[in-house]
């Protein structure tokens, strides 16, 4: 009766190790790749502020800025990403701060053009 007592105690303490071994090694791979969470979310008008935080946030932003410097971009990108559940496609645009905002070009061409067009008017007469 004692081997058979020693051999489930065994058998429990595997098991116990096997659980302890799989948690060291989830905190193992946090550490390596790091946790991520999405912080507070706001918007105003066409513009949505988020804030990240956690090891795996230095990914993602060397990867959206090495795009941006990859693309030779020198205002803004967008980087278009596919959902594979819902099939939804949805859009990030990484900018420079000091960069024009996307609608900001827009009214900037726009009054250009509206002035273009009034000077030729002009000189048409």
């Amino acid at each position: 009766m004692s081997d058979q007592m020693t051999i489930e105690a065994l058998d429990q303490h595997i098991e116990e190790l096997e659980k302890d071994n799989a948690r060291l090694s989830n905190i193992i791979t946090q550490l390596e790749m790091g946790t991520f969470e999405l912080g507070d979310v706001s918007s105003k008008g066409n513009e949505v502020n988020a804030e990240f935080s956690g090891g795996a946030c230095h990914l993602i932003i060397d990867a959206f800025t090495q795009h941006f410097i990859q693309t030779g971009a020198s205002n803004f990108v967008l980087m278009g990403f596919d959902d594979p559940e819902t099939k939804e496609r949805y859009e990030v645009t990484i900018q420079r701060v000091e960069g024009e905002y996307v609608s900001d070009q827009l009214r900037r061409l726009t009054r250009e053009l509206s002035e273009a067009k009034e000077k030729l008017k002009t000189a048409n007469l």
